[in-house]
């Protein structure tokens, strides 16, 4: 067996160990810690980004979709327009041809 001295100096190198490996531990959990609360913070950061980022494309698809409606607005006007100038188009052939015939009968009187 070791003498007291040796058993004591022996306990006394183990324990001291143990606590440096302890306080190296609790260093490594505070580092850790650190970077958890970190990377904590910058994904708060990304959330916050893609929020945003979420918010201006429903803002450009809602302007989309206004757009969307005005040139469809736009199209059936057009369309109606269409409509009514072929309309005004064929309204003035039959007044056309109404004259002509208002101009022949015209002509057959000052013959008479």
């Amino acid at each position: 067996m070791a003498p007291d001295g040796e058993l004591v100096d022996s306990t006394s190198h183990e324990s001291g160990q143990a606590v440096e490996s302890m306080n190296e531990g609790a260093k490594e959990v505070e580092e850790g810690t650190k970077v958890i609360s970190e990377a904590s913070s910058t994904f708060s950061e990304i959330l916050k980004e893609i929020s945003e980022i979420s918010q201006q494309v429903e803002n450009v698809a809602s302007a989309a979709q206004e757009l969307s409606s005005g040139s469809e607005e736009v199209a059936a006007s057009v369309e109606e327009q269409s409509s009514t100038m072929e309309e005004i188009a064929a309204s003035a052939q039959e007044l056309q041809g109404a004259s002509d015939k208002l101009f022949q009968e015209l002509k057959r009187f000052k013959y008479e």
